[in-house]
């Protein structure tokens, strides 16, 4: 923590940091970290350390519908998601991972993604909303924001080798890679007539505010209508910022709205690239794909 509150105050922030938590302004809001220690194993025995959230309050975004904007907005998600409590009414910005005891080589990763999610919350958050009913969007300029994407044709192609070695179908073009994970068991593709979710990662798609970077979606195959979609998405969002066993919660569920499907998106910039990113973002997108099956209804 006093890493990720020396970063944010070479960003220009104040931070105050107390008691395992960072809070510092954020436009008309303030953005927290909390990290809380868990004493707790997984099923294979990995020892939970800690789950870190970073959240911004929206109280005065509590409009009707406020699931299906939240649902419109998160279509432009970067590294956050923007969540309804419907037991309490919040509207919050939130984003979380999860550290294990021994994971070391992912502090880095781990340290840049709670980072640049504190600094980004309300401004991404603000840019999507121009984005939306205005159909402007001007870029926050972050450093190397411009220009081609830091996630090479090489990696993304390493990554699908990866993913094909572990049983995954998977393809990889110039600037991308599309992969199937399995929706139920012994599914391997659409095109076989398999019920599979689809994962996407894009180099050549920038983001309207971050700039230049690494675009990932993964859309299942689950679809109706937009109310009852958007009330899934808030509640896989929900499930996820609150979970301690679980992948790092970075993006978004949304509805992907011109096929009524549930979609979980978002975008690290040039700024967060760490060589092996791309693969670390397809397993936290299998593992998700895994865990959305046992929340969502089967239609």
């Amino acid at each position: 923590m006093q890493i990720i509150g020396e970063i944010l105050r070479q960003a220009g922030r104040t931070p105050v940091c107390s008691n395992g938590s960072i809070r510092m302004p954020a436009g008309t809001t303030e953005t927290v970290i909390i990290t809380k220690p868990v004493r707790a194993s997984t099923i294979d025995s990995a020892k939970i350390a800690n789950t870190v959230t970073v959240i911004s309050e929206f109280s005065e975004l509590c409009l009707p519908m406020i699931t299906e904007r939240a649902a419109l907005l998160n279509t432009f998600a970067g590294l956050s998601a923007l969540i309804c409590d419907p037991k309490t009414g919040r509207v919050f910005s939130g984003s979380r991972l999860t550290t294990y005891e021994g994971d070391d080589s992912a502090c880095g990763l781990y340290v840049a993604l709670v980072s640049l999610s504190a600094l980004l919350h309300v401004n991404a958050l603000c840019q999507s909303i121009n984005k939306v009913f205005t159909g402007n969007a001007d870029s926050l300029n972050l450093p190397e924001g411009e220009g081609a994407s830091k996630w090479s044709t090489d990696e993304l192609k390493e990554t699908c080798a990866a993913l094909e070695q572990a049983g995954v179908v998977s393809r990889s073009g110039p600037n991308g890679l599309t992969a199937e994970f399995p929706w139920g068991p012994g599914a391997a593709s659409a095109l076989t007539g398999d019920r599979t979710s689809l994962f996407r990662l894009q180099a050549d798609m920038p983001h309207p505010a971050l700039g230049s970077g690494l675009f990932f979606q993964l859309m299942l195959p689950v679809s109706g209508p937009i109310e009852r979609m958007a009330e899934t998405a808030n509640r896989l969002n929900l499930f996820e910022f609150e979970a301690v066993d679980a992948p790092p919660f970075f993006g978004a569920w949304c509805v992907d709205f011109a096929t009524k499907s549930l979609a979980h998106v978002g975008f690290m910039p040039n700024l967060l690239y760490i060589p092996g990113t791309a693969m670390n973002v397809a397993a936290w997108m299998m593992a998700r794909s895994k865990i959305a099956r046992s929340l969502v209804d089967q239609a």
